[in-house]
């Protein structure tokens, strides 16, 4: 990220002025720095031997197996019960643009403890294929695989997931992952009809100490499912999960999303925090097939479940659609268990108010000694700009409903390089600021902005500068 801090020096118009400038210059010198992009060689495979050769090649780490278009049916008499487990580094990438030309099928697999995709090995990828079929593995994409020395980084992108027990298990489990930080981005996924056992679209799962997971979902369609998205703190002890999603789609499941600070009674002082920005939850009313899934509609949110305690979830909900969802659109627990007796205690839900109307309920069952609760937080800023947006034209950004003199932190996104002010303006005493300025020549592109004030982000704002002359 770049962290460009000329708040002491520039004139309140020259500030935003200066940085759309530099947004062509930042992106021009900042494209070539990408070496695993240039540098990942490519081993193409036409056929199933093919391609468990390619996989299994240890010189392979750190490769790109392509993948032909045709159906790939796994075969347990292969090494590791048939499973593909990428090497460290390595991608697997089937056909740009069309993933249901290239079909992993798993209904021959065996293998219960896991799923016919693994991942985890440092820097891992899948994108662009259709995987299925996954009779009695945990999920059809696992991370699983020990960490190495490396971060762990995960991409799954442009991939049709369907029928099995889950599509993705993003999960991070046991001693190894102790103080450790498991990045993931998923972004234009279908991941549908998961059907067998759990029925949940993906599950991001988090049982180590310390450890902290971070979600990134970017355009992808759950529907079908008991539950398109899981997340949980299970057993963990002091464990971070953030969830980032926008642009994403849950229809059609019994809950689009169920979400949970701590489960277990030996969790306690998890956190997890979900933020939707853009979302849609549409028509969740599926029929209860799964016993845990006691409830359901468009997003299920609670700090903790059997018996964790001193555990809390934050929930933001930005500019997203609830329709038709016919238990509730958004219900929110301090602890939801109705199920297993005598609550956990001291778990919080944090709720960020939203145009929906959720329904809060501080613990399920009751909790005699009155520790969890649910909390409203103050409103995010609101940020807007207008402008028609063309080179030479004026831009007005406004800020209102944020917390009273405090600072602003601007943070924006030129042609995909980051950019950040963190002491850019300070706000009025009422809580708000307006500021001005001129798009000059040299600031043509795609942009986005944000704020944060006072530890609150407002919702990103997005927009293209064109040349409008004729």
């Amino acid at each position: 990220m770049t962290i460009i801090d000329r708040t002491q020096r520039q004139s309140r118009r020259g500030n935003v002025y200066t940085v759309l400038v530099g947004f062509s210059v930042i992106a021009a010198l900042m494209a070539p720095l990408s070496p695993r992009a240039w540098a990942q060689s490519s081993v193409f495979v036409s056929n199933v031997p093919d391609l468990y050769n390619a996989v299994n090649d240890p010189t392979n780490a750190g490769a790109k197996v392509v993948i032909a278009p045709g159906t790939y049916v796994l075969i347990p008499t292969f090494p590791n019960g048939g499973r593909l487990e990428l090497q460290q580094g390595m991608s697997l990438i089937g056909q740009t643009s069309d993933p249901s030309s290239v079909v992993i099928d798993a209904s021959d697999l065996q293998t219960t403890g896991t799923g016919p995709v693994r991942m985890g090995r440092g820097t891992n990828a899948v994108e662009w294929l259709t995987i299925q079929n996954s009779l009695v593995g945990i999920a059809l994409i696992e991370t699983d695989l020990p960490p190495t020395s490396e971060p762990t980084h995960i991409r799954v992108a442009h991939v049709i997931l369907q029928t099995g027990v889950r599509g993705i298990d993003f999960r991070a489990i046991g001693s190894a992952f102790n103080g450790r930080t498991i990045d993931g981005v998923f972004e234009s996924n279908v991941i549908r009809n998961i059907t067998r056992g759990n029925s949940e679209g993906m599950r991001a799962l988090l049982s180590a100490m310390g450890a902290t997971m971070n979600v990134t979902l970017r355009n992808n369609s759950f529907s079908g499912n008991q539950v398109g998205l899981m997340a949980e703190n299970s057993n963990s002890t002091t464990g971070t999960i953030t969830i980032d999603s926008a642009g994403d789609q849950f229809k059609d499941n019994r809950a689009g999303c169920w979400l949970i600070g701590g489960i277990g009674s030996t969790s306690s002082g998890n956190v997890l925090v979900f933020t939707a920005q853009n979302d849609q939850f549409e028509e969740n009313n599926r029929a209860q097939t799964v016993r845990v899934y006691t409830t359901g509609g468009g997003i299920v949110a609670m700090g903790a479940a059997l018996q964790g305690h001193g555990n809390r979830t934050r929930l933001e909900v930005l500019d997203s659609r609830f329709s038709g969802n016919t238990i509730a659109d958004v219900s929110v627990y301090g602890y939801y268990d109705p199920l297993s007796g005598d609550p956990g205690i001291n778990n919080v839900l944090e709720l960020r108010p939203s145009a929906i109307t959720p329904t809060m309920i501080p613990s399920d069952p009751p909790d005699p000694s009155n520790t969890n609760t649910v909390i409203q937080l103050p409103p995010n800023p609101t940020l807007t700009v207008n402008s028609t947006y063309c080179t030479g034209s004026s831009w007005s950004l406004q800020v209102s409903k944020a917390a009273a003199s405090s600072v602003i932190r601007l943070l924006g996104n030129s042609n995909g390089v980051a950019w950040e002010i963190p002491r850019w303006r300070t706000t009025a005493a009422d809580g708000t600021f307006t500021e001005t300025g001129t798009f000059a020549e040299g600031t043509q592109g795609s942009h986005t902005l944000r704020l944060e004030i006072a530890g609150i982000f407002s919702r990103t704002i997005s927009f293209v500068v064109s040349d409008c002359r004729p």
